[in-house]
């Protein structure tokens, strides 16, 4: 097995009262410091599709990863840094590093955060479905957020 310096974590698809299965997500190399949860669609036990990854970090805010996961990896999104910005990621690279778009396109750009809209809104609904409203509205925020970053 590639070893790639991250760990392999078990996440669970939805957060709430109710019991999910298991679906195995990798976190980016930026916020792969603790224990994440995958909260978004899952498939054959891995993370698959748009939603939100976050990974809880010891004395700190959550790491969080707004986009699209392929086979539990992270393929495409938005990471909020440690400076209160974000990080665009046109893909990730074997070692999970986040890349930009070579070629600088403005449309490239805004399609990422729109998919990192459409992930943070995924959570929010996810949560609200649960009954977590207070999990809802951080990440109706979240996306709220994103959304202003277009602008």
């Amino acid at each position: 097995m590639r070893k790639l310096g991250l760990a392999l974590v078990i996440a669970l698809s939805a957060c709430g009262a109710r019991a999910a299965p298991t679906c195995r997500a990798v976190a980016p190399a930026a916020i792969a410091s603790g224990t994440a949860t995958w909260i978004g669609p899952c498939a054959n036990g891995m993370a698959e599709g748009v939603g939100t990854l976050r990974v809880a970090r010891r004395g700190g805010s959550p790491g969080l990863f707004f986009g699209k996961m392929v086979r539990g990896r992270p393929f495409s999104g938005v990471m909020p840094t440690d400076r209160g910005d974000w990080r665009p990621a046109w893909r990730f690279d074997a070692g999970l590093k986040a890349q930009d778009d070579p070629s600088g396109d403005r449309q490239a750009s805004i399609d990422i955060y729109r998919l990192a809209v459409a992930g943070a809104n995924e959570a929010s609904r996810r949560y609200r479905a649960t009954g977590n409203l207070a999990s809802a509205r951080f990440y109706s925020a979240q996306g709220k957020r994103l959304g202003e970053a277009l602008e």
